[in-house]
């Protein structure tokens, strides 16, 4: 949270950056895309230390503190469902964008279909 770093303070605080370190972190920087999964599970140590980070990112007009919400296994594959339900309810039953959304959750069912691992869960 907010208070917590200002008790602790950045880790860095009070040194100076390498560059060359900086410059390697953001140079291998990487996304992570469907075909990158490998279905394993995440550990929970792990979730933690990346929401530990994510609390050190940067906010839009000091909106602190972030709130996160994780997800594991089914329910990822619930969420989905949901949003795709609430999608189709905001539409018009028969019309031409009920018909494009409809075509647009098939085809991406379908590539789902086809990738053999799964995001083992969601943040």
């Amino acid at each position: 949270t907010a208070s917590e770093r200002k008790k602790t303070g950045f880790p860095g605080e009070g040194k100076k950056v390498d560059v060359n370190d900086a410059f390697h972190l953001v140079k291998t920087r990487r996304s992570i895309f469907p075909k990158d999964y490998n279905g394993s599970k995440v550990p929970d140590k792990v979730v933690s230390q990346m929401i530990e980070a994510a609390n050190w990112a940067p906010t839009h007009g000091k909106t602190e503190p972030w709130r996160f919400v994780v997800l594991k296994e089914s329910a990822v594959g619930q969420l989905q469902a949901m949003m795709n339900e609430e999608a189709l309810s905001m539409v018009q039953e028969g019309s031409e964008d009920h018909e494009r959304l409809v075509k647009k959750i098939a085809r991406k069912k379908k590539a789902k279909a086809n990738v053999s691992h799964r995001p083992p869960l969601a943040i």
